[in-house]
This record gives structure tokens, sequence and C-alpha cells, in this order.
């Protein structure tokens, strides 16, 4: 027996085909994945399971002899059917039947969000750190950078010992040289920050805090300078390549003063907030759809990246340097709006 993926169209339609092949009963005989669970955009009988779009799996066996799918799929957002997420793999147990059919030992066709412990011994991995500081000469194995591996030229972790130096190249909408660091969001209820020095000059530069799924979706809460207020702070928004900014906010402090800048992800909400000195933090004023950076709104696999992004359309690649970098579960402290 063999299994195989079959793709016939987007990731919502992915289909898994078994093969029993046996020369003395049968030719061959194809079982459609979704007589397990339903491949299509999302299950026909039961739209709100929390798991949707199963596909692409394989089939494998235990030592102890229990069979089991592992499999994708795609956890929407509550009450939507936009999956920040991106693909996720899922675990289902099967079992053969008397005349050597596969079938869900649940009973049923859903995707299920646990399973039963397999009774295997434990092979525990070391939890990711919440925070990461740049201590070492590599980028933690976590992080991503667009299109390209990172380079001393851009990209450095000995410039400024302790932190990440990035020099600002092209914009965030751009497809080529791009300043961005980023990980993978992997909840939808989490909180993202991170510690900046950015000096800009002119209203070419910016730097910021990115929650990033293309060049033509993405949120930047960025530290730009205008002529008039000096160094500012809003928030760059691009949806399905439609940008626009919120209201500037002066940073009042000192010169060299770093920025400390957040983003919480809460279901479907996204907002943005920023401090120095460790001081009350100050929320910017408007709720942003988490859903834009959906792999469905996009058309794509990959879910919702986070991240450091600076960038100096002059071509002179002035620098932003961040301490640490954090994603972690959702935490509620004292705010203070515009």
């Amino acid at each position: 027996m063999e299994t195989q993926v079959c793709s016939p169209g987007p990731p919502a339609n992915l289909v898994f085909i078994e093969f029993l092949h046996d020369f003395h009963k049968f030719p061959l005989i194809f079982l459609i994945f979704s007589r397990f669970i339903p491949t299509q955009n999302y299950h026909r009988d039961d739209p709100s399971l929390p798991l949707q779009k199963a596909g692409h799996a394989s089939l494998v066996e235990t030592s102890n002899g229990r069979w089991y799918l592992a499999y994708l799929c795609g956890r929407p957002l509550p009450g939507t059917r936009l999956c920040n997420l991106g693909r996720e793999t899922s675990l289902v147990e099967c079992q053969w039947t008397e005349d050597g059919w596969l079938r869900l030992v649940s009973g049923t066709n859903h995707p299920l969000l646990t399973v039963e412990d397999p009774g295997l011994p434990s092979y525990p991995f070391e939890p990711e750190p919440q925070r990461v500081e740049f201590h070492g000469p590599r980028l933690p194995n976590q992080f991503e950078t667009r299109r390209e591996p990172p380079d001393p030229s851009w990209c450095s972790l000995t410039a400024r010992p302790g932190t990440l130096r990035l020099h600002g190249r092209e914009s965030p909408g751009s497809r080529f040289d791009v300043s961005i660091v980023a990980r993978r969001l992997t909840s939808q209820h989490a909180t993202v920050s991170t510690l900046m020095w950015f000096e800009p000059c002119e209203e070419h530069h910016l730097a910021g805090l990115i929650c990033f799924y293309d060049e033509r979706n993405f949120f930047l809460l960025r530290v730009g300078h205008d002529e008039e207020l000096g160094r500012f702070i809003g928030v760059f928004a691009v949806e399905n390549g439609s940008a626009r900014e919120t209201n500037p906010a002066l940073i009042a402090g000192k010169e060299n003063q770093p920025v400390e800048l957040r983003a919480t992800f809460a279901a479907c909400d996204l907002n943005f907030f920023w401090r120095t000195d460790e001081g009350v933090w100050r929320m910017i004023d408007e709720t942003f759809n988490a859903g834009t950076l959906s792999d469905d709104a996009c058309n794509g696999f990959t879910g919702t990246y986070v991240g450091m992004s600076v960038h100096d359309l002059t071509g002179g690649g002035l620098h932003a340097d961040f301490k640490w970098f954090e994603l972690a579960p959702m935490v509620k402290e004292p705010v203070s709006k515009p």
C-alpha cells in the first residue's frame, strides 16, 4: 500500500488519495480523502468546525500498531472563513475495517482538535523562548528573511553587540531588496513586541514592527520623520494594495531614546501600541482586521508573519537597532489612548 497527495485546485481543495493494491483480489481502488475528512472549501456538514480545509495527508503506523493520518488544515478566525495562521499540521487516528477499508476511529469525518494519547514514550522538545535577545553570531532559527538569506551588508548581529542592526533598503511593498526579519504568528491570541533605536532624518526613513502577509497586505507600526512634528509614530497600512496611514503621534523625548512597539492579536482584532521609558502604553486609535493577513484573503498558505522592518527610500541605508523581539500569549496592561 502507498499514499499519494493530489492538489487539483487551490489550498481549500486539497485531496488525499489512498491506493490499495492487492493483485490477488483487485487491481486498484481509489479512496478519496473527503470520505474521511471533507476537503472542499469548508466542511459541508459543519462550516463552524474549528479546523477546516484538510488535505495533503500522510499515513503512518506507530510501533505499537496504531494508525494515524498526519494532514494539513486551516484554523479560521472565529465567525469567518479566514485562516491567518497558515497551513497547520494535524493528526487523526484511523483503523482498518474487517473488509480492508480505512476509517476514522472517532466514527465521524470531522478534523479533531485533540486525539487520544497513542501510548508511546514521550519525546519532548525544548519550548521556544518567548523573548529572543540578539547575542549570538546568527539569527535564531525561527526568524526568516524575504527571498534571500541574511547578509551583513544589511543585517548584522555584530555592528552593535547585543542588538540586531538592519539597514534600510526598499519599501515594504517591494518584491526585491527589503530589510524585513520576521517569524510566523503561532496563535490567534498573541502579543508581539520589540525595543528599537531609530533616528529618522526625513520622510523617506521608516522602521518598526511589521505584521506582514505579502507586499500587498501588511501593517507597519513605524517610526518616521515629519518636517513639522519631528520624530513621530503611526501605522502604515496596506490592504489589497491600497495604502493609508493613521494620524501621526509625536514621540517626545531625548535624542537616541528607544521606543518599545507592540501589536496584539485578539481573534479578528489587531491593535498597536507604543511607549518610551517603560511608561504607560499608548494605543494607536484604530483597530485593524487580522483577517486581512490570512491565506484566504491573500490567496496563499503561509499565514501572518510578525517581525522587524527598516526602510530607507533614499538608498542611503539608514539603520535601526533592535534589542529583542517577543512573541507571547496576549496580556492586558494599562493603556493610554491618544
